[in-house]
């Protein structure tokens, strides 16, 4: 192994910066005055369940624009797509539970089946890891999983996404 400092190189296309910023001029402008109006509006807490699903998605999505940023001024556009997917289906998923608020606790408890696939996974895969962590997390979960399981459960198979409905339709729901 080298004892020499690791340098650190040049990463992306400057060259490319004046063309993307040109081409999409209002795009940028509007971006630059994200910062303190996404600070205002996650300095207020919420209490009802489904105003923290909507603080929780929207947190997420505003963290991805600087991905999306970065990645589109440098030529990576494929890549920023894969972020801005996640990005739209975090307010398709919230358009349609606003919408919908009577679903919220299958988005909510969908959760359990998720550390349920986690804990399988780490047991078959990982059982080292699996030791780091409490017992009592281990219990939550696996009591919550046996709590909901069968409401995601269809033919004897634990469906794969929170909704009964796939995700065409939600986005049509919401078109509505």
């Amino acid at each position: 192994m080298s004892t020499q400092p690791m340098t650190v190189r040049q990463v992306g296309y400057p060259d490319f910066w004046p063309v993307v910023l040109e081409k999409h001029k209002k795009f940028f402008m509007v971006t630059q005055n994200l910062g303190p109006t996404i600070d205002d509006l996650f300095s207020v807490a919420h209490a009802e369940p489904l105003h923290k699903v909507a603080r929780h998605l929207a947190k997420m999505v505003a963290n991805s624009v600087g991905a999306v940023l970065l990645l589109g001024m440098n030529g990576y556009g494929v890549d920023a797509i894969k972020i801005a997917r996640t990005m739209f289906e975090s307010a398709v998923t919230l358009a349609y539970l606003r919408k919908h608020p009577d679903e919220l606790d299958d988005y909510l408890n969908f959760h359990f089946i998720v550390a349920m696939k986690r804990h399988r996974y780490m047991e078959k895969y990982a059982p080292q890891r699996l030791t780091q962590v409490t017992p009592e997390v281990v219990e939550s979960s696996k009591k919550g999983y046996a709590r909901v399981v069968s409401r995601f459960t269809v033919n004897g198979k634990v469906r794969g996404r929170w909704s009964k409905r796939p995700f065409s339709q939600l986005c049509a729901d919401c078109r509505t």
